[in-house]
């Protein structure tokens, strides 16, 4: 290890730190405490940056590793700001099987073309159908409202990776999605 990538792994720890002790802080209102959590991503946002500068595989992994435990265990509001800093240091350089478990995470929790996508590219490869399957499945189950927008999103982002009789069952279980929302009067 060379003594920038030394110097530049101990300042990212210390910042990773930082974030973890000011989120960790006991006391205050929940207004309080959300923003203190907010806060202490700046923390975190300046570690990626500095990631960037040519930090350790080692230290990049164990910061995607450490982000990947709060996309899981977070407060609701804060669980997508710790997946996209997981993502984001992903790309300063995490190893092949680190990406491969962010990728695992994306696919159970959360329906984010684009993570899977560019996770896919840093791993070497492109998604798999059971990926593609498993995100739109992923957001079939989810709560939020499906425009049509979002709708030809999906199916264009399936048409890249399937083949046509594929499609057609995104498409077939994206429209289900429409139908209970409009069944259930959501719209």
């Amino acid at each position: 290890m060379t003594e920038k990538q030394k110097v530049l792994d101990s300042v990212i720890k210390t910042f990773i730190n930082k974030g973890e002790k000011l989120r960790s802080m006991r006391g205050g209102d929940f207004h309080e405490h959300l923003r203190r959590a907010r806060n202490s991503n700046n923390y975190d946002w300046a570690a990626v940056e500095l990631a960037g500068l040519g930090a350790s595989g080692e230290t990049i992994d164990s910061a995607v590793q450490e982000y990947m435990i709060g996309a899981r265990t977070a407060f609701v509001l804060i669980r997508n700001e710790y997946l996209s800093m997981a993502i984001s240091m992903a790309k300063r350089g995490a190893s092949r099987e680190v990406i491969e478990d962010l990728l695992k995470l994306v696919l159970e929790s959360y329906p984010w073309i684009r993570a899977l996508e560019e996770l896919a590219q840093l791993a070497g490869r492109k998604p798999t159908r059971d990926e593609v399957f498993a995100l739109v499945q992923r957001e079939r189950e989810s709560m939020s409202y499906m425009s049509s927008d979002m709708h030809e999103r999906y199916t264009a982002f399936a048409e890249k990776y399937l083949s046509a009789r594929d499609v057609k069952r995104v498409i077939g279980i994206l429209d289900e999605k429409v139908k209970q929302w409009e069944s259930e009067g959501a719209y």
